[in-house]
């Protein structure tokens, strides 16, 4: 499922005209081996191992025009599905929390890069649109507890996806969504 989100994202980022991609696998419990690279997006490069010094945006400099998260969970502590944020009970910034999706666009402020897709749980989405602003999110799942979810159907987060692709990339175009900076 993962796959098929990661190339329907890729798909409308395209369809906005976007010309190059780099998957970073970034879901450890797999040894970081989720993505099936025999049905990946040709165009695309996969980063995938561990250790890997930026964890999810190893691989990023600032000649990318925009980061996008899909699966990614809510912050440690929260109601979300598997809410985590890589080792740490909280990370912050100058006291702004950030979870998975910020620490990401806080690195890719940090060299001219904004975050313009995130999706997950209801939780995650929510939680990512307070911290970032208005990026474009989707929401795959509505979480009932750690482990249990009402889960869209795989079609229905195909289109989802790759419509909110499409607009993530056209919005960074406008200059809509900027890189997250912060001192």
């Amino acid at each position: 499922l993962l796959t098929m989100e990661v190339n329907a994202t890729i798909r409308g980022a395209r369809e906005a005209g976007a010309r190059s991609f780099v998957v970073n696998e970034g879901h450890g419990g797999n040894l970081f081996a989720n993505i099936l690279p025999w049905e990946l997006d040709s165009a695309a490069i996969l980063i995938r191992g561990f250790p890997k010094p930026l964890v999810m945006v190893t691989g990023i400099d600032s000649t990318f025009g925009t980061l996008m998260f899909t699966g990614a969970h809510a912050n440690a502590g929260s109601p979300g599905v598997m809410p985590h944020n890589f080792a740490f009970d909280a990370f912050t910034v100058n006291g702004k929390v950030l979870n998975e999706a910020g620490i990401a666009a806080f690195i890719g402020g940090a060299m001219g890069v904004p975050m313009a897709l995130a999706s997950g749980d209801d939780v995650l989405t929510a939680e990512t649109r307070e911290m970032l602003g208005p990026l474009e999110t989707v929401t795959v799942k509505t979480a009932f507890s750690r482990s249990a979810a009402a889960v869209l159907s795989p079609a229905t987060v195909d289109s989802l996806l790759r419509q909110a692709a499409t607009r993530a990339v056209l919005r960074v175009k406008a200059g809509e969504i900027r890189p997250l900076v912060m001192e």
